[in-house]
């Protein structure tokens, strides 16, 4: 099972990467470990879904994303964490441009979208899997697409979420100058996700540095 946490940690606390790794239980892989950055200049990414893009950077200090998970995660091994919301998810990757084993996440979106109320799931869903030929069209930078419908929340206190997108690009150059093919691609994208994404936030991801994986930075 895929499993997608979003932590944030006490002021002044150290993202405790090594206890979020530690959390994995039943023997599986390790986590992917990100940590939460501001959007990066000159992005062209404005959802008006999305209320106020340019602090959803204050909402959490880090991701961790177990692809293949044995068992649900021992979170009781993560330290300082002022809040921890994990979800179980059903992927559905979308197109992958990156070969097998090539680098395709230096920064990835990651949406944690509500879906209309008025949407029943099986209808939020052909909405969202609709969408993916049109992402694929205009994320021309993007490397990776991957849906990840919420089958359940793990930890009590979850935020309202139906889906968390996964939008993987293999560098900030691809992020800048291929988010989108055009104003015109931007606008469609724009057009047609407001017909079944209500509001949410969006976070970009990165790869923690060594200085920061040892509390350093």
């Amino acid at each position: 099972m895929k499993i997608i946490a979003l932590v944030r940690f006490a002021d002044g606390a150290p993202v405790d990467w090594a206890g979020l790794a530690a959390a994995t239980t039943g023997g599986g892989q390790p986590p992917r470990l990100l940590r939460v950055i501001e959007s990066p200049v000159g992005s062209a990414y404005r959802p008006p879904s999305d209320p106020d893009p340019m602090s959803n950077s204050a909402l959490y200090d880090a991701a961790a994303i177990w692809d293949d998970a044995a068992g649900v995660p021992d979170f009781t091994a993560v330290s300082g964490a002022d809040c921890l919301h994990a979800w179980q998810v059903e992927p559905t990757e979308r197109f992958r441009r990156a070969r097998q084993g090539e680098e395709d996440e230096a920064i990835t979106l990651l949406g944690r979208l509500m879906f209309h109320a008025d949407l029943p799931d099986p209808a939020a869903k052909r909405c969202w899997a609709h969408h993916a030929a049109l992402a694929e069209k205009v994320h021309v930078g993007a490397s990776r697409y991957i849906q990840n419908w919420i089958t359940r929340a793990i930890t009590p206190d979850c935020p309202p979420a139906r889906g968390l997108p996964e939008l993987r690009f293999p560098d900030r150059k691809a992020l800048i100058e291929g988010f989108f093919d055009s104003d015109r691609g931007r606008d469609e994208v724009v057009h047609d996700t407001s017909h079944f994404v209500a509001s949410g936030p969006r976070l970009f991801l990165a790869t923690p540095t060594l200085r920061e994986w040892s509390g350093e930075a």
